[in-house]
């Protein structure tokens, strides 16, 4: 202790002898010996140090370190069935996600195949379901070189498919809805939190107020009017506050909530089959919104055709003086002729094949297999019975390839995924075709 103490009062009297704690004359003498040899002697000796190549320790802020580890924040599609493919091509977003290793707790499931994408953004899954796989909640692990993560796949029962999925016949009445201007059943959905400033009956491209309750409440209505069969235009979640009509896509596993929520539409297609009607349930493959996530960060550089800096439009390129109009009228016929049209140039076909819609609309590229496998997943595991397609071939592309075996089976029964309900119809088209 002794020995402490006179080293701590070396060591303040070097570098704080004002702050040493003498009286009378020895205040004086100890500052008088500081000032006069101590701080003189330890200045040279820095000072030779500092010549002699030697360095000074400098106070430097803390650096802050950002370790990265991988996460996982979304799964496509988010849940699947047993017994309906013996394989699902999942597509994982997030960050780092360059698995070298996934594995999932049930022993009948299994990974042979993964595809890091867009620097460890997204994660493309190939994952195998045993025939003895049982109705639960997968639970995968991944390993990638900065870490480990994990997500949930619920894998469902599917219920007797005998006596449903009737689909269509010419004794149908089909109505056609979008259900934002039909009927109001839930006012508190007007306007999400999430959007706000989008629910405005003045304007006319806001949203209005209709939704999924509403449609329900009027079945009786619609059951009075002879109607047998319901079509609803795109129900999935949509980016801007002008996309009441359902064609704009930023989740196409997600119920709008201008329309209320995945339950709201269980409740609709159950209420609809009490009244012996039947639900279309229809989906774009051809394209999504422009505030998807995808249109800055796609999974993949051909996920679309082209990009937001550079695409083709939808419209022919031709002048309306192609069609006999004056210089500087524009053309009024309907694009969509050049896919039947004989005479057409391949450029007026592919610039409506290929081309984002009114120059918008990001145009998914399905000839790409992996864009094609994205969307099938949409339709065999969400969609139910009959496939009904008025898309041309040439809309489709690779996905008119992949689907001409179901246009032929009168016993298809696929089910719906993410509603955990039944529709009876799967309607497929371009939107622009209306």
């Amino acid at each position: 202790m002794p020995q402490y103490r006179e080293e701590s009062i070396v060591a303040t009297l070097l570098a704080f002898p004002y702050a040493f704690p003498v009286n009378g004359r020895s205040r004086q003498f100890f500052h008088f010996a500081a000032e006069r040899f101590l701080r003189p002697f330890f200045l040279l000796v820095f000072v030779v140090a500092d010549l002699c190549g030697g360095s000074v320790p400098h106070a430097s802020p803390q650096q802050k370190t950002s370790v990265s580890t991988p996460v996982v924040t979304k799964v496509e599609p988010p849940s699947w069935w047993i017994d309906l493919t013996q394989e699902v091509m999942l597509l994982l977003s997030g960050r780092d996600l360059e698995a070298t290793h996934v594995s999932c707790n049930l022993p009948t499931l299994r990974v042979p195949r993964t595809q890091a994408a867009a620097g460890g953004n997204y994660l493309f899954l190939w994952l195998k379901i045993g025939a003895d796989t049982k109705p639960g909640t997968a639970v995968c692990r991944i390993t990638t070189p900065k870490g480990t993560t994990a997500f949930e796949l619920p894998l469902a029962a599917r219920t007797p498919t005998l006596g449903k999925f009737q689909g269509l016949s010419q004794d149908d009445v089909i109505y056609l809805i979008m259900p934002d201007r039909f009927a109001n059943g839930d006012p508190t959905n007007d306007e999400p939190a999430e959007a706000p400033g989008s629910h405005d009956r003045s304007k006319p491209r806001a949203y209005h107020g209709g939704d999924l309750l509403g449609i329900k409440n009027h079945l009786s209505y619609l059951k009075d009017l002879g109607v047998t069969a319901l079509w609803l235009t795109p129900i999935v979640k949509n980016g801007a506050a002008q996309d009441y009509h359902g064609y704009g896509a930023v989740d196409l596993y997600a119920v709008d909530p201008h329309l209320g929520a995945l339950k709201d539409y269980q409740d609709l297609v159950a209420a609809a089959h009490q009244q012996h009607m039947k639900i279309f349930f229809d989906v774009v493959p051809n394209h999504v919104g422009p505030k998807h996530t995808w249109v800055s960060n796609p999974p993949l550089p051909d996920w679309f055709h082209g990009t937001l800096q550079h695409h083709l439009d939808s419209f022919s390129p031709l002048k309306g003086t192609f069609y006999g109009k004056p210089g500087g009228q524009a053309a009024s016929n309907d694009p969509f002729e050049s896919l039947i049209d004989p005479h057409a140039p391949a450029s007026m076909k592919r610039n409506l094949t290929e081309g984002w819609f009114f120059g918008v609309l990001p145009d998914m590229n399905t000839e790409n297999s992996m864009v094609a496998q994205y969307l099938l997943h949409i339709r065999t595991g969400r969609v139910p019975c009959r496939y009904i397609s008025l898309c041309p071939p040439e809309v489709l592309g690779q996905l008119a390839r992949w689907i001409a075996p179901d246009l032929s089976q009168s016993d298809d029964d696929w089910r719906s995924v993410s509603s955990r309900s039944e529709c009876d119809v799967f309607f497929c088209r371009r939107s622009a075709a209306l």
